[in-house]
């Protein structure tokens, strides 16, 4: 079955970090708490929420995006390069099972 997936930032953490030239990042965002949400052809949907902690050592000042200046394309960009693929499969399989639960029907029993 298809499943498309959209992703929600609900939450960000920053801090003042210094990168790996000795430079200070300026409110970094080293911490992002996201929902991904899977929805399959049928319309049925489940969430998976998620907290990922970002390191902005590597990042340049030239390179350096000010808070103000940060969408969310470019939070789940950092995610989807943050995540590995073997996670990224768990979180997209429990996205799956839940969904799948949806279907079940479900009844009383009086026996």
């Amino acid at each position: 079955m298809s499943t498309t997936y959209v992703w929600k930032v609900i939450e960000i953490g920053t801090k003042n970090a210094v990168n790996n030239d000795n430079e200070v990042l300026n409110d970094a965002i080293v911490e992002v708490t996201w929902k991904k949400i899977g929805t399959d052809i049928n319309g049925n949907f489940a969430a998976y929420v998620g907290t990922t902690d970002l390191d902005p050592t590597s990042t340049t000042a030239a390179a350096f995006v000010a808070l103000d200046d940060v969408t969310s394309s470019m939070i789940v960009d950092w995610l989807e390069s943050t995540i590995s693929t073997k996670e990224m499969g768990i979180i997209d399989d429990k996205i799956a099972k839940k969904i799948e639960k949806q279907q079940i029907t479900r009844q009383e029993f009086n026996n």
